[in-house]
């Protein structure tokens, strides 16, 4: 089952990277499908750690394409083992709040945090348009997974 994750995280990481960044001129901007999608893995693995590994594993495949020194396998292992953490720790009563609020809240501090690691190293065009439609989006995706995955979901409420 984690090899097929697996598989699937990196498909969705490869289309990631080559639709939206023409799109949003830099992969630090696009949207975030493949962590948000690795952060559903927790309905679909019941793992904490598949969960944070999954997500660091697509960060590498993020970092060995566009040659970024780490910065996604960081942001990717930090963020997602954060999210495991909060959500063992607080228990929500509707599943909505967790996935609606917190995950792009996640996704949000992951990006800023992406952006000023990387803004270190080289000028990334970051324009504030892009960034709230990379948030947007970002906001988009959790919804549209969120209809695929609303039986694990409301399974663990």
């Amino acid at each position: 089952m984690l090899l097929a994750w697996l598989v699937l995280l990196l498909t969705v990481a490869f289309l990631q990277s080559a639709l939206f960044t023409p799109f949003f001129k830099s992969l630090f901007l696009t949207p975030s499908a493949s962590f948000i999608l690795s952060l559903y893995g927790k309905y679909l693995l019941k793992d904490g750690w598949k969960v944070v590994f999954s997500s660091a594993f697509t960060g590498l495949f993020l970092d060995a394409i566009t040659d970024s020194w780490g910065v996604f396998l960081m942001a990717n292992a930090l963020f997602s083992y954060a999210f495991v953490k909060v959500t063992a720790l607080l228990v929500f009563r509707r599943p909505e709040v967790e996935l609606f609020v917190f995950i792009p809240l996640i996704c949000v501090l992951r990006k800023i945090f992406i952006l000023a690691l990387a803004e270190l190293k080289v000028s990334v065009p970051v324009d504030a348009a892009l960034f709230a439609k990379s948030v947007l989006s970002d906001f988009l995706l959790t919804a549209v997974l969120y209809i695929f995955f609303r039986k694990r979901v409301d399974g663990e409420a």
